[in-house]
């Protein structure tokens, strides 16, 4: 098999769609031996922030000298983004490799009357590789919410929650408290739990009920102290709890997740994890994480932010101020139809920017003629795809924000660096 045609096959299993639910994923688990059995998480869950306190969570245990695992979704260009030893994708050697195995493994499932999807295959091949390198602890990321998400079939040291939101309010209710209710269900008796101070009274309420029901250990974590944005360097510093760090992801909102990822490394150490504050510093500064407020160009600027919902959107809007001052004068916006599609367009409708609406290449991008008719004081305009928005965008001279989904980032990302850009269509 040639690399292509196994990420054929793997995307191919999105046709299925997604379920909720965690029979299907406990039959693939056991038909590969139940590798998760014998691996160690930190579980990480959240409307906003996953992906960058995974980074940072990741960069931390890796200075202290582990060999750490990292699995995170959806991929910014390639699949194998996705699964990471010690911060290295895997390879597409590696992947081909994998597909071969999971496709024999999938057919017998079949046979049993058990149709695993994407999203359950790729989570249970990010297991088997784990294993495999003989990692010594996982950063592990839900996919969707947390309670039926196909990675809640771990037991892990401690758990981060790392905020609640309205978002996939489908699949995980639309209210604060059902949303909540989903993302502790990844909680497990006994073990640690840390999320912000700053989440919704209603959905603490939750997690403080839910976590007391379990005998959880709960770590609030606070606000960071004396934030300041470099701009020689390029780095926000911070203090906590007397100690000074610096990060060189821009986001205004990414010192917040330093310090709940800080806090998790302290639940960490009461449970024999060995993490010492100078691993803290330098893992916090060399923490990377593409598409999260990235700042590609700065004269004029261009930003890439994967915000896709009115929280993250307004964050980044926040942190286009911290770093590049007013504007931006132009903003390509393209978004999944699931999405809170009013709510962002709200926040970026204004007198003297021009919004360029691009269409995703997935099936469920949102509809240019739909989102056109939200606007009302912005200057816009549709593009039938991202590459001829971004163009127009540029050539206006002016300060460029690309934001409003990951599937967009990508894109984007994908199109400056010239590679392909493999589309996940519902993982």
């Amino acid at each position: 098999m040639t690399y292509r045609d196994s990420i054929d096959w793997l995307f191919n299993l999105q046709k299925s769609g997604v379920k909720l639910g965690l029979d299907n994923m406990r039959h693939l688990c056991r038909a590969i031996g139940d590798p998760q059995h014998r691996l160690k998480f930190v579980h990480i869950a959240g409307t906003n922030g996953k992906g960058s306190c995974s980074a940072f969570l990741e960069s931390i245990l890796r200075q202290a000298g582990y060999r750490v695992g990292l699995f995170t979704s959806p991929h910014l260009v390639e699949f194998v983004e996705r699964i990471q030893v010690d911060r290295a994708p895997m390879s597409r050697e590696e992947l081909v490799r994998q597909i071969g195995y999971f496709m024999r493994v999938v057919e017998d499932c079949r046979a049993e009357g058990v149709e695993p999807t994407f999203f359950e295959v790729a989570t249970a091949m990010a297991f088997r590789c784990f294993k495999e390198a003989g990692v010594d602890i996982v950063v592990l990321e839900t996919g969707l919410g947390g309670r039926l998400d196909s990675s809640n079939v771990v037991e892990p040291e401690c758990c981060l929650i790392t905020s609640i939101g309205y978002d996939h309010m489908n699949y995980l209710g639309d209210t604060i408290e059902s949303i909540a209710a989903e993302k502790a269900g990844i909680l497990k008796t006994g073990r640690p739990v840390v999320y912000p101070a700053s989440l919704p009274p209603e959905a603490g309420r939750v997690l403080c009920s839910r976590a007391k029901e379990l005998g959880c250990p709960i770590v609030v974590s606070g606000r960071p102290g004396k934030v300041f944005a470099d701009q020689g360097s390029g780095l926000l510093e911070f203090e906590s709890d007397g100690h000074g760090y610096q990060i060189g992801l821009k986001g205004s909102y990414q010192p917040d997740n330093a310090i709940l990822v800080l806090k998790a490394c302290d639940a960490l150490e009461t449970l024999g994890w060995k993490i010492p504050q100078q691993t803290k510093v330098r893992g916090l500064l060399q923490a990377k994480w593409p598409g999260r407020f990235e700042i590609i160009a700065k004269n004029p600027p261009l930003v890439v932010d994967g915000a896709h919902n009115p929280d993250g959107l307004r964050l980044a809007l926040e942190s286009w101020t911290l770093w590049c001052g007013a504007g931006p004068e132009e903003i390509v916006f393209g978004c999944l139809a699931d999405k809170d599609v009013e709510g962002m367009i709200r926040l970026i409708d204004r007198p003297g920017t021009s919004v360029r609406l691009a269409a995703l290449a997935s099936p469920r991008t949102a509809s240019l003629e739909e989102m056109r008719r939200s606007f009302h004081r912005a200057e816009v305009s549709m593009h039938a795809d991202v590459r001829g928005a971004l163009e127009r965008a540029r050539a206006g001279g002016g300060g460029v924000l690309v934001t409003g989904s990951l599937y967009l980032t990508g894109q984007v990302l994908a199109l400056l660096h010239d590679r392909e850009h493999e589309v996940p269509l519902n993982g």
